[in-house]
């Protein structure tokens, strides 16, 4: 009686790691089918805005999905790595994280070390990784600016700007008119996703996809 039941409960516990190995390698199939279309839109983003500098947006169909894009100039966002710490708190206010946090990133810029992508930021405050949406809409890596174009800021990060007593030069930043993010709807979905950021090359080097969101 006491070996069946051994029995059983391994069994138990070999269907749950079992189950638990499917449900992980679905998951990890499923990520990378959105990233191989997240791609593949970002693919099609940098042609077309390396053909039209002056596009503002695109719609095209992939597969049945129909997809809308737009572009964001970087240097309408918040640059992680070069911004004003006002600009920093004001990100790390928006995006409603504990102000002590912000600790773990100024340790982070003593040290002289610099964000690769913006997921990065949210792995060094201790943030929930889940934010990762919301804080590409406002920020990026690859601006090199101490402050913010507000002309080119999406919606909420400029009406947040203007709400504020920041120094007028801190938003006044020049446009890259080379960098972007790109922001789509897609799938149904209403609501506008950062896909990623894309180097359209103007200033003589290859055009290139710098960051892929996922």
């Amino acid at each position: 009686m006491f070996s069946l039941i051994v029995l059983t409960t391994l069994f138990a516990v070999s269907q749950q790691r079992v189950l638990a190995h499917n449900q992980s390698a679905m998951a990890e199939r499923d990520l990378l089918v959105r990233e191989q279309h997240r791609r593949s839109i970002l693919a099609v983003a940098l042609a077309m805005k390396t053909a039209d500098p002056s596009l503002t947006g695109f719609e095209i169909t992939i597969g049945a999905d129909p997809v809308s894009a737009r572009f964001v100039d970087v240097a309408g966002l918040i640059d992680i790595n070069t911004a004003s710490p006002v600009l920093i708190e004001l990100l790390v206010s928006e995006l409603d994280l504990a102000p002590e946090t912000l600790e773990n990133y100024r340790r982070w810029r003593r040290d002289g070390q610099r964000f690769s992508a913006t997921p990065d930021f949210l792995r060094v405050l201790g943030a929930d990784p889940a934010r990762r949406a919301e804080l590409s809409r406002l920020a990026t890596a690859f601006s090199g600016r101490p402050g913010v174009a507000l002309a080119h800021a999406p919606e909420r990060l400029a009406a947040r700007l203007r709400g504020t007593n920041i120094n007028p030069s801190l938003l006044d930043a020049a446009p890259s008119n080379e960098r972007y993010l790109v922001l789509s709807e897609s799938g149904g979905s209403f609501r506008l996703q950062p896909l990623g950021t894309i180097d359209i090359g103007v200033n003589g080097g290859a055009g290139a996809i710098l960051q892929v969101n996922r």
